[in-house]
């Protein structure tokens, strides 16, 4: 069994589905998503790719869509903590 190493991080945001989080030796913030959302979104990017290839295109977009907007929510809320906290884009 492998051994949990103990960090100090700094959390830049609330914590809940996903938080921003600064690791120590890291110069830029990452995301950390809780395993249920992370179970959603592949979930739901496999339902995606199933209709996409069975041809029913619409309902497969439409989970591609709702992946999209799930992660561009969290690329928002990215962006306004390192807009808050003063600390550029790596992008």
């Amino acid at each position: 069994m492998s051994s949990v190493k103990t960090i100090e991080v700094g959390a830049l945001t609330d914590q809940g589905n996903y938080a921003v989080i600064r690791l120590p030796e890291r110069k830029f913030p990452g995301v950390v998503l809780q395993g249920d959302s992370l179970s959603i979104l592949v979930a739901n990017l496999r339902r995606s790719r199933d209709q996409l290839q069975q041809g029913e295109h619409d309902d497969g977009i439409g989970w591609l869509s709702q992946v999209l907007d799930d992660l561009e929510a969290v690329q928002r809320k990215y962006e306004a903590a390192l807009t808050e906290h003063s600390i550029p884009l790596s992008y």
